[in-house]
């Protein structure tokens, strides 16, 4: 009760990204709890959109928010909690065998849409996309009749990878290759 009274007070940019960071430490722990879902949809909004404050005379101010330049500062663990989160939400999409978002809630699609439209660091960015598109794929599998997109998912890394990271022999080519797989795949799911 007191996450979602405090969910309510956040004002944005740097507040809502370590409250996004310390949210998603917490979907790693307890990936099918819808409230946790919600919250980091909430926050990943809240980081969007800097409030605006009310000047002494009724004037619509710019308040201290930072809005979508505040992106760019996700700190390196909060990425790396990110991906550890989606892999943990995957593992527990694969064993529920839910056949569609209803089945989970409905709150698992939004957030994992709110994580995958976060601006990441190059190395971060298809891991996020590729676990985010195999957890999209899992929840509804149907979509993997269309051949073209049954194609570019074939063009993806193994999710393990996307978890685990890049091995010393991984070429920028196969990294490369993954990340305009990703987002092109992302993009038709979404």
């Amino acid at each position: 009760a007191r996450a979602v009274m405090r969910a309510d007070a956040v004002s944005g940019g740097r507040e809502a990204l370590e409250l996004l960071a310390q949210t998603v430490v917490l979907v790693a722990c307890c990936p099918d709890n819808a409230i946790l879902q919600l919250l980091v949809v909430h926050f990943v909004q809240c980081s969007l959109h800097a409030p605006e404050d009310v000047g002494s005379k009724g004037e619509s101010i710019i308040g201290s928010g930072l809005g979508t330049g505040a992106l760019q500062q996700l700190r390196p663990d909060a990425e790396g909690g990110i991906v550890l989160a989606l892999g943990r939400v995957l593992a527990w999409v694969q064993t529920s065998r839910c056949e569609s978002d209803a089945a989970f809630g409905g709150d698992l699609a939004p957030m994992v849409h709110a994580l995958a439209s976060l601006p990441y660091r190059l190395p971060v960015g298809w891991r996020v996309h590729t676990l985010s598109c195999t957890i999209l794929l899992e929840m509804f599998p149907g979509v993997l009749a269309d051949a073209d997109l049954l194609a570019v998912a074939a063009r993806l890394p193994s999710p393990d990878v996307a978890i685990s990271g890049l091995d010393a022999g991984t070429r920028e080519k196969a990294v490369s290759d993954w990340r305009i797989a990703a987002a092109d795949l992302l993009g038709r799911l979404v």
